[in-house]
């Protein structure tokens, strides 16, 4: 029994160091293992295999699938794991269905790609959907909202709003949602477009750089495994198009999932968000300030505070103190 196992990692080894030509020979190579050794021996041989547990399992997964994908759909999917597996999950009529839809001369296939037909074929939302340009749906400013059905009313401010206006307004929506037993619904603030870029780019590129250091160090302990540990570092390389999740899955696979969050909580630091992307009312009444009562009412307030807690300005300089309430004066 030992001695088969060792001929199947040997054939699984010899399949995936050669990954861009016998792609779609690894996952048969798998699942004819997983189907032929006892459960006793599963643990040592997945030990001793080229990539990580989960990866078995999703290779087991394409191979279980392979015989039903035919010539045209291995074209359209290049010699990825996450592509590969993200499409075999689809059901077999979704998989034709995605084929028949994909224009001829259409880009390599992702797994955005795929999450994003999927989600939008079975009816369910799909994040961030964009126009044919490519840019964010954002309503007219200066239009009317139209408020979806599922909803009773909504308030569209006319002017800004000072701080203390914006806490009594939330206190009475919050009241009245309480009498008449409703929800209030907050439109989602979300970074400026430009500033989720570059907290991406920044986690995308820090992922990138410590797996590639993790299986570089790896490959140089293990110069006999040195070729399958490349084609793994080139398998969980994050694209532009990939998503937190993938991040999250690559770090996983070289057993640094833990590191995820230190690597966004990093990025979010260096690139804070820069302004609201949403609500759109802000950028209509943006110029309009409220009235100047309102203003001198917040003033006092403020300086109501600042006397109740003397120390509430140490360690500002006079300019600090000045942007602070510069808006009161």
């Amino acid at each position: 029994m030992l001695l088969e196992a060792g001929e199947h990692l040997e054939k699984i080894g010899h399949v995936y160091g050669q990954l861009q030509e016998k792609f779609w020979e690894v996952g048969p190579a798998c699942a004819e293992a997983f189907d032929k050794l006892p459960k006793e021996l599963r643990k040592e041989f997945i030990s001793r295999l080229p990539f990580s547990r989960s990866n078995y399992s999703k290779w087991i997964a394409i191979g279980k699938a392979v015989d039903d994908l035919d010539e045209r759909m291995r074209e359209i999917i290049p010699p990825k794991l996450s592509v590969a597996y993200e499409f075999v999950l689809l059901e077999k009529p979704e998989r034709t269905r995605l084929l028949e839809e994909r224009p001829i001369k259409a880009p390599p296939l992702r797994r955005a790609d795929i999450i994003r037909w999927k989600r939008k074929n079975r009816g369910e939302p799909v994040a961030n959907e964009a126009s044919p340009s490519g840019k964010k749906r954002k309503a007219s400013a200066q239009a009317d909202p139209a408020v979806p059905g599922r909803f009773y009313s909504a308030l569209k401010p006319k002017r800004s709003l000072t701080s203390s206006e914006t806490e009594a307004l939330d206190k009475q929506l919050q009241e009245i949602a309480r009498t008449f037993d409703m929800e209030v619904a907050f439109p989602p603030i979300v970074p400026a477009k430009d500033t989720t870029a570059k907290v991406v780019a920044h986690m995308r590129r820090q992922v990138n750089k410590l797996i590639r250091g993790t299986l570089k160090v790896r490959a140089e302990q293990n110069p006999g495994r040195k070729k399958s540990i490349l084609a793994l570092a080139s398998e969980l390389r994050i694209w532009p198009e990939d998503d937190e999740e993938r991040m999250r899955d690559s770090l996983d696979e070289v057993g640094l999932a833990h590191e995820f969050d230190r690597i966004r909580s990093e990025a979010h630091e260096l690139y804070p968000m820069e302004g609201p992307g949403y609500p759109a009312w802000l950028d209509a009444v943006d110029r309009i300030s409220p009235p100047r009562e309102m203003l001198e009412e917040e003033a006092e307030e403020l300086r109501r505070q600042l006397a109740r807690r003397p120390g509430a300005l140490s360690g500002l300089n006079p300019d600090d103190i000045r942007t602070r309430t510069a808006d009161f004066r």
